[in-house]
């Protein structure tokens, strides 16, 4: 049997001579053991006598070359490899596990240069089977930015056998219908990039046979010349997940939104002409500002109307917005997920757009000191009234709406306002009369207030100073679970490399604040319950760096600056996953694990 062969193709040849010529492409990926069927057609029969036998063997589909492993294939003795019409179906299975193999069809002598070359296949162990399609239509502008869509993604195994128990990490493919794949999204893994979007932007994997994956499409299909988009889901490149297939979702068509239709009864261009235009279609009625409201008499017109209490609302003194208003103090930026990477929307995230700190529904954790919205909100902001105050009294106002016993029954504001008062509502006199406190009346005396005698004073220090020194011993008690809790809290950056000290004993993974100083290491827990170890869920410990006396400090935090300059993918990043630690030190430490697989 020849090593090397000459150029052959499955499509049919356009001549008189005697060809053969593959019915259907075979399935790209099958079982072992799992029989599959294959249909040759003789073209030009007439030339050769039949019936008439062939021969089959395994061939490279890359390198067309013969492979040592024919012993693999086993054919069904059900169906020879005999033609007795043109039409010739047979079965084959393979007994292990190949990859990227075809077959090679060919007649034996003096025909032995009629040939045909079937479409590849692979063998593996385990499928990925899509349970749960996208829609044929998907409108990406209705429901805000959050919609997205979801599939269902599960492990199949062959018939008779189990699904393995292991953690596969996936990589997902925007393609169009046609199989190209999408350049403005060639792969999405964490974060997420081009036009493709997860939800949350986080690698998927695969812990109990099954997983969920939210995405979106943030472009339509009619800049890509109206093809639909396809979602391949395939194992990580790696040996390890060589034996899994993988799968593609049904085309979904991308549209903008849903076109909307033109109400039946439209007024005619007459009709809209004559008649009297809507309530929403007439001018509203702003409020002038108090800058842009004249404050003389002469420069308002009709200004002897002015005396009237209702005829004057504009001429009151209004309070200016301030940046504090108009910015949000908690921002909701994701939402925390479930155990099985779903998105949990009972719990969102929330961030400082000043200090960039994080915080949870439960609103546990603070501002960071040099906040500039929580030290301006601490020195500089006043709770704003929901009505205007009453302006400060000056000479020739009626002192008795500032007396405690005329509070409850206040002059009206625009009674108030005579031609003698009038500068006492103009805009130099404008920021005072909001914003600072009313001036005590300095007609009436009010009480002094009860200053506390020496012996007075003296009998309340023996209490609070019990008071304190119970609160500094509750302190002591808990101070090295709070400093141990405070100093994992601060943990922005992982490095999934493993350390080790000056003696050449392993620490761990190194952890890093959002500065990339060095704060402590994680290590794998090894006194594991039985409950988490049904959850299959890695479980690490971390350990502050005042416990490793032997560290080098610098060279692991230089380290790091390095990693982080060539774009290493052992450094795992906390904003990456929006603030979840817990699936930061997961995502970390299954690198970790990958690496060492892979060695």
């Amino acid at each position: 049997m020849p090593t090397r062969l000459s150029a052959e193709s499955s499509k049919p040849v356009q001549t008189s001579q005697l060809a053969l010529v593959v019915e259907k492409p075979l399935p790209l990926h099958a079982f072992p053991d799992e029989f599959i069927e294959c249909t040759l057609r003789l073209q030009h029969s007439e030339q050769v006598t039949l019936p008439i036998s062939f021969h089959v063997a395994l061939v490279h589909a890359d390198t067309k070359l013969t492979t040592e492993t024919t012993s693999h294939l086993a054919l069904d003795p059900s169906t020879p490899l005999v033609f007795t019409t043109d039409v010739c179906t047979f079965r084959f299975q393979m007994r292990n596990v190949v990859n990227n193999m075809c077959l090679r069809c060919y007649l034996p002598d003096p025909h032995h240069m009629v040939s045909v070359m079937t479409s590849a296949f692979t063998i593996v162990q385990e499928k990925l089977v899509v349970t749960e399609q996208p829609p044929d239509v998907w409108f990406k502008d209705e429901g805000g930015r959050d919609k997205c869509m979801t599939i269902q993604v599960q492990v199949q195994a062959a018939p008779g056998r189990a699904v393995s128990p292991r953690i596969i990490p996936l990589e997902l493919s925007l393609l169009y219908d046609s199989g190209e794949v999408v350049q403005a999204s060639a792969s999405a893994t964490s974060p997420s990039s081009g036009i493709l979007k997860l939800f949350p932007d986080l690698r998927p994997n695969i812990t109990d046979g099954n997983v969920r994956i939210s995405f979106r499409i943030e472009d339509v299909s009619k800049n890509h010349q109206n093809h639909s988009f396809m979602l391949k889901i395939a194992p990580e490149s790696s040996n390890v997940y060589a034996d899994i297939a993988s799968v593609c979702t049904a085309p979904v068509a991308i549209r903008s939104k849903r076109n909307k239709r033109r109400l039946a009864g439209l007024k005619s261009p007459s009709n809209a002409s004559t008649s009297s235009p809507s309530a929403s279609a007439r001018p509203r009625m702003l409020p002038t500002p108090v800058h842009a409201t004249p404050t003389h008499e002469k420069a308002t017109p009709g200004g002897a109307r002015r005396t009237h209490p209702s005829s004057t609302p504009h001429n009151l003194p209004r309070a200016r917005p301030s940046w504090l208003d108009t910015m949000e103090e908690w921002t909701i930026i994701g939402y925390e997920v479930h155990a099985d990477g779903s998105m949990n929307k009972d719990a969102p995230i929330y961030r400082c757009m000043a200090c960039m700190a994080l915080n949870d529904s439960s609103h546990h954790r603070a501002h960071s000191p040099s906040c500039d919205y929580f030290r301006s909100r601490q020195q500089h902001y006043t709770p704003r009234p929901h009505r205007v105050q009453t302006p400060h009294m000056v000479y020739g106002y009626n002192h008795q709406a500032y007396t405690p016993s005329a509070n409850t029954n206040q002059t009206p504001v625009g009674s108030a306002y005579t031609p003698t008062n009038h500068a006492a509502y103009t805009p130099t006199n404008q920021a005072s009369h909001v914003f600072g406190k009313p001036e005590p009346n300095i007609f009436l005396t009010p009480a002094k207030p009860h200053t506390p005698s020496p012996a007075e004073a003296t009998a309340a220090k023996p209490m609070m100073t019990m008071e304190m020194y119970l609160q500094v011993m509750n302190m002591a008690n808990n101070n090295a679970n709070a400093q141990i809790f405070t100093q994992e809290s601060c943990v922005a950056y992982i490095w999934a490399q493993m350390q080790s000290d000056m003696r050449g004993d392993k620490m761990g993974l190194a952890a890093f604040d959002q500065y990339r100083q060095l704060i402590g290491f994680y290590k794998e827990n090894q006194n594991v319950t039985q409950q988490e170890q049904q959850q299959q869920r890695p479980q690490m410990v971390f350990s502050p760096l005042s416990e490793f006396p032997f560290c080098d400090a610098t060279a692991i935090c230089s380290g790091l600056e390095s990693a982080v300059q060539y774009g290493s993918p052992a450094v795992f990043a906390l904003s990456k996953y929006m603030g979840n630690l817990v699936k930061l030190q997961e995502e970390a430490l299954m690198h970790y694990w990958s690496q060492n697989l892979m060695q």
